[in-house]
């Protein structure tokens, strides 16, 4: 079981905590987002980009060396074809086989990302909700379509709906 927190990463095994901070070579040990790959445990940054761990190696993608917007990562999320979509303080990208894509329709901070049925749910800091429609089209979702806030802070799913939570202004539930 893995957590992030703002020192580092922590790794239950079953029997011991493993702990990795920037004592151990993280650039940033404010960890944001997690997201388990099929070989690898993806993890987002807060000022160090995103990291790739598998077989007891750390890989980092940053600004530098895979032309990210920004290492402030705050959300991510694997697609069902393997490929991430990594949610920056600049918007939206997918990050495929190490080549960043920007996603042009969302470009305010994305806070939160989940994958339900397929399709993806990026809520931003200032632009209420996109969803994934076929391919790359995203249909945004606004004030004007009962969200309680611009600012959506949370997603989650059930069995008959998906529930979005506001920064204020509470909570709403779309059919699924």
């Amino acid at each position: 079981t893995w957590f992030g927190t703002d020192g580092g990463l922590s790794i239950w095994n079953g029997d011991a905590f493993f702990n990795i901070t920037a004592a151990q070579g993280l650039p940033s040990a404010d960890i944001r987002a997690l997201a388990a790959g099929d070989d690898a445990m993806w993890i987002g940054s807060w000022g160090g980009g995103l990291y790739r761990f598998a077989d007891n190696q750390l890989e980092v993608f940053n600004v530098e060396n895979t032309g990210l917007p920004s290492d402030q990562i705050a959300a991510l999320a694997a697609l069902p074809n393997g490929d991430l979509l990594l949610g920056t303080d600049q918007g939206l990208v997918r990050f495929a086989d190490g080549a960043v894509t920007p996603v042009a329709a969302i470009s305010a901070p994305v806070i939160a990302i989940a994958v339900i049925d397929g399709a993806a749910w990026v809520a931003t800091a200032d632009d209420g909700v996109f969803v994934q429609q076929q391919g790359d089209s995203w249909t945004q979702i606004t004030l004007a379509d009962d969200l309680p806030a611009v600012a959506i802070t949370s997603i989650a799913a059930t069995a008959d709906a998906v529930w979005l939570g506001g920064e204020t202004g509470g909570l709403v539930a779309f059919e699924r």
